[in-house]
This record gives C-alpha cells, structure tokens and sequence, in this order.
C-alpha cells in the first residue's frame, strides 16, 4: 500500500496527492493546546508541537481511506491529550480505518492518542513508554492550591482508570 506524506510545514500539512489512501500524521513535539502552538511558533519558531487542533484538521481536510497517526513525544498538555484520544477513538468507532502507531518515545500525555488506537495500535520494540502521576504547577492562596490538588487527583483518576 502506497502512503501519501505529510509534511509538517509551519503547522499546515501538505497532502501528495498522487496517492489518496493513506495519510501519516505525525505528533512529534510537546502536546500543547492551539493558542500555545501557536505562540510557540511565532516566538520560538518551532514546527513541532502538536495540538488537538492540528491533528484534527489534518485529519479531517484529508480525503484517505486510512489515517496512520505516528507518534514519538515525551508528552505535554494533559486535556489536549485526552482530546485527541477521544477524537481518535470516536472515529474508530466511527469505522474510519485510524491506527496508532508508538516510535521512539511516548511518554506522559503523549501516551492518549496512541492507546486510543486500541486494536489499531501499534509500538515498536525500541518505544519508550512511560506513565506517571499528574504533575504541574500552581501558585497562589491555599484555596487556589487545594483546587488544583483535587483537579490533579481527578487527573490522575483518569490516567488510571
């Protein structure tokens, strides 16, 4: 099967379009919510965060029959993660053929979108996988402090369960 490349130009995706079958996506940075991308790229110049935005967009503006989202980031933004897994796995569900594929290193949050693939994932030997704790930063009033305490432990819930 012939695949048709992506190229990650400055966020947007370039499809060639002399094979419409397959298109590779790839999350290849921090995952990071759109206005943190975007930010990211204006200031810093960086072309490899990813966002549910992004990824979204990439895949929808596609007309391939299948969708192989390769992944290799140490992580990133807790709810953009869970997006994406939840986008990934609805069109799954959906019947869309999207498989998940792990290189590398798939850490932290990084490690929603490829377990969304559920039967359509897959890992190579050489991956990296790591899962952890919720973690983050808060600073203020005690009140502030224990509100985010509490957010992290439903975090937390959630990676676990």
């Amino acid at each position: 099967m012939k695949s048709c490349q992506i190229y990650n130009i400055k966020y947007s995706y370039a499809q060639n379009v002399s094979d419409n079958n397959v298109l590779d996506v790839y999350i290849d940075g921090d995952i990071v919510n759109a206005p943190t991308q975007e930010l990211y790229k204006q200031f810093f110049g960086d072309e490899t965060s990813t966002s549910l935005k992004s990824i979204r967009n990439s895949i929808t503006s596609s007309t391939c029959k299948r969708v192989n989202i390769h992944i290799n980031s140490g992580g990133g933004m807790m709810a953009d993660a869970l997006a994406m897994h939840d986008f990934i796995q609805e069109g799954i569900a959906n019947g869309k053929d999207w498989h998940t594929y792990g290189k590398g290193m798939v850490c932290s949050a990084a490690t929603y979108p490829l377990l969304a693939g559920g039967k359509n994932m897959h890992i190579s030997k050489n991956c990296f996988f790591m899962i952890h704790n919720a973690s983050g930063f808060v600073d203020g009033a005690i009140d502030e402090i224990e509100s985010y305490a509490v957010a992290m432990r439903k975090f937390n819930d959630t990676a676990r369960d």
